[in-house]
């Protein structure tokens, strides 16, 4: 028996009332999921539609089902752009099912109202409201497990009452030039530490970094012709999500290092214990980190012309000199002609925007620099400009994704190759309701040998369903081997291979490639191989400095940055 009621104002709702259903949550998911037909009612201002399963005994459940599967948009396709589809026509079409159920949120019996065979309205059961730690009632993935919760809760409570690491219109600012580049008008440039380290933190490690991306960031734009924004994996970039649990050597089982923020690296129990002392002393490096970089971005540092001199340097002292000495020719006469203009003392050229972001993994840190702006009244994470979801933390159901739905900031996911399509259009309409261009970065980290034939179909979904998102790749992670001689690391010829067949299947399909993602160091580090200056797998123990994945070096990283100048150029023509 099926009961049909609907408002023509309102979400649709469908009445259930199977003969036999499992009371037990996973057998009633397990029974949904094998419906042949299931009657979706569709208007076109609608946000959501409700299904209600009635087990009998005056027992319901509730769940959401969200306007952007696949049957509903095919549903509004094939009807006039002005009318709404009746419940009529959903139940004539053959098939109508969404490929995925939402999960269910139980409503207890008072809060639900029944529908009748006359068809009374049946209100919408809305979906949970967000707050700052709404994501604490679902399942967490890759957290580490603290031995002393009062502990834990004391530093959450000192970190809430600490300053803001980043305003809520700084923020903003970084969505505005996010939407920028999602409407092709400038490109992202995003890099630095896999995970920032207590040990190695300096001025000079700083500087170098925000110096090569810098550098990078003066050949992109002058080759592509628009800005570039620029966004470090710094001051905040901690912590790690893990493969495994635990880790083992030489028969003995410790849990796994997690990143300085969670414990040490050192194997040996009392290091690999984690420790809430240490998202205090996260902070700490985070403040004087940002402190340092506004000042190298507003005091002078980034003066194009020394910023092109230090190209120039690189480019003397390269194997690809030949090469790269035209384009960098064009950059000395362009400066040189400013100059005589009269141009050269341009605020524009001397200074910069520079913005920080990192994985947003440990949530109580994450939630603890939640802020309310004063001006909008939206929430934001304070902790940098924008946060993003790992590989491996992105469940649609999960505390993550919770998370980061409700924070303005702009945000990113990474998207491997086990992401469908499906799930990719629920896991964008979660973060990004409004289809703001501003919002959502797509981060592809495919491998070299995957990304032909994974990213092209996720492209084309997320075309078809018009949807509004930064799509950028990250090079690195699906790229990591392990070499003969026991290291990690990554073959520059695969990050580069990677790089450009991201640029081709985005030609290919017609929509634009708008950034690059990468784990990268300004120091004189020997842990990817490869690179016009070479580096063996024999040479990998020379300065393998890295608390955790390969980073490319200083002179690996403009390189990459050269060939990707000369690859926007084409595109751009």
């Amino acid at each position: 028996m099926v009961t049909q009621c609907a408002d023509q104002h309102r979400a649709g709702v469908v009445v259930f009332q199977p003969a036999r259903v499992s009371r037990k949550r996973a057998a009633l998911l397990d029974g949904l999921t094998k419906l042949q037909k299931a009657i979706i009612l569709y208007f076109q201002h609608a946000d959501h539609a409700e299904v209600v399963v009635d087990l009998g005994q005056n027992s319901f459940y509730a769940l959401t089902l969200f306007r952007h599967y696949r049957s509903w948009s095919s549903l509004r396709r094939a009807q006039n752009a002005n009318c709404r589809a009746s419940a009529r026509l959903c139940h004539t079409l053959p098939g109508v099912m969404p490929s995925r159920w939402s999960a269910l949120r139980w409503q207890s019996n008072s809060e639900l109202l029944t529908c009748g065979p006359d068809c009374t309205t049946l209100e919408p059961i809305m979906s949970q409201p967000w707050s700052p730690d709404s994501w604490r009632a679902l399942p967490i993935q890759q957290q580490p497990h603290y031995p002393d919760a009062a502990h834990l809760l004391k530093v959450e409570q000192t970190l809430a009452s600490y300053p803001p690491l980043v305003f809520a219109g700084e923020a903003r600012e970084l969505r505005r030039q996010f939407a920028e580049v999602t409407q092709g008008r400038a490109f992202l440039l995003q890099g630095g530490d896999c995970a920032e380290s207590f040990m190695e933190f300096s001025a000079a490690k700083i500087r170098d970094t925000f110096k090569v991306l810098l550098q990078m960031a003066i050949v992109m734009t002058f080759a592509a012709g628009c800005p570039v924004v620029k966004v470090g994996r710094m001051a905040g970039q901690f912590a790690k999500p893990r493969s495994a649990n635990d880790e083992i050597i030489d028969g003995v089982t410790l849990p796994a290092y997690r990143g300085d923020i969670v414990n040490g690296i050192g194997f040996d129990e009392k290091s690999r214990v984690p420790d809430p002392e240490r998202l205090l002393q996260a902070y700490n490096q985070s403040t004087a980190t940002l402190n340092l970089l506004r000042a190298f971005a507003q005091g002078g540092f980034a003066d194009l012309h020394q910023v092109h001199k230090w190209n120039l340097d690189f480019i003397a002292n390269s194997a690809l000199a030949e090469k790269y000495s035209q384009l960098a020719g064009r950059i000395d006469e362009t400066l040189a002609f400013m100059r005589a203009c009269g141009m050269d003392s341009s605020p524009q050229l001397r200074e910069t925007s520079f913005f920080t972001a990192h994985e947003a993994l440990l949530l109580n840190y994450e939630e603890a620099f939640v802020r309310r702006d004063s001006l909008t009244n939206d929430y934001y994470d304070c902790s940098a400009h924008m946060l993003w979801i790992g590989d491996r933390t992105r469940q649609l159901d999960g505390a993550h994704v919770e998370f980061l739905r409700g924070v303005n900031n702009p945000i990113g996911v990474k998207v491997g190759p086990s992401m469908n399509t499906d799930d990719l259009i629920r896991l964008i309409d979660i973060l990004n309701p409004d289809n703001d261009p501003g919002r959502l970065n797509l981060i592809a980290r495919m491998g070299a040998n995957k990304v032909g034939d994974h990213l092209p179909q996720l492209i084309r979904a997320v075309e078809r369903e018009g949807r509004k998102v930064l799509w950028s790749s990250d090079p690195m992670h699906g790229n990591t081997i392990k070499a003969s001689s026991g290291y990690k690391t990554r073959d520059f010829a695969q990050i580069l291979g990677e790089v450009k067949q991201f640029f081709q299947v985005h030609q290919a399909e017609g929509t634009y490639a708008g950034g690059i993602h990468i784990e990268m160091t300004g120091q004189n580090v020997t842990e990817c191989i490869g690179g016009a200056r070479p580096i063996t797998e024999d040479g990998l123990s020379d300065r393998y400095h890295t608390h955790c994945d390969p980073r490319m070096n200083a002179d690996q990283s403009l390189e990459l940055a050269f060939l990707i100048a000369e690859t926007l150029k084409q595109v751009r023509r």
